[in-house]
């Protein structure tokens, strides 16, 4: 899966969250061309019909792709990765896990920044003692309140290469 694709408008990602943009049912973009999501039964998906859960991103995995999904309405601040065969049909589902737990699993490793959305993949961890948040691409200081970033005067925010 690729977040370039060329051809049919329709089938493009332009965000790279490996879905058709503005496609009506949740379809991946796979290699240009769009494969949308089912259950056994055939069933395709919308945010018409899943009231629990959302897509946020679609990645190749073994025998197929894994979809991180995250939960709306009771299920609001969960996520799951459903297991997706070369199909299309959702062939496995993890358990729903809060955010927290997700991290821990290292999802954020392989979807992205998607989860916690603050700069760092994973839990924020210090692991060198150097006082900023290991791995992240600008200076970054823990604080209760969630990352602080480092600024100059300007208001730019600091890195390895500024």
């Amino acid at each position: 899966m690729s977040a370039h694709h060329s051809g049919n408008l329709s089938r493009v990602d332009r965000d790279g969250d490996g879905f058709v943009d503005s496609a009506v049912t949740f379809t991946l973009s796979v290699d240009g061309k769009g494969l949308p999501l089912s259950n056994w039964k055939g069933r395709l998906f919308s945010d018409d019909t899943t009231k629990n859960w959302t897509p946020v991103r679609a990645i190749s995995g073994l025998s197929g792709y894994e979809v991180l999904v995250q939960g709306k309405e009771r299920r609001k601040g969960l996520f799951r990765v459903l297991d997706v065969n070369l199909s299309g049909r959702i062939n496995g589902r993890s358990k729903w896990l809060s955010d927290d737990r997700a991290l821990k699993k290292n999802w954020e490793d392989l979807f992205g920044d998607v989860i916690q959305v603050d700069g760092i993949l994973g839990l924020e961890k210090d692991t060198d003692g150097d006082g900023f948040l290991d791995d992240a691409d600008v200076y970054l200081m823990p604080s209760s309140d969630g990352p602080v970033t480092l600024k100059n005067d300007d208001g730019k925010a600091l890195s390895d290469n500024s």
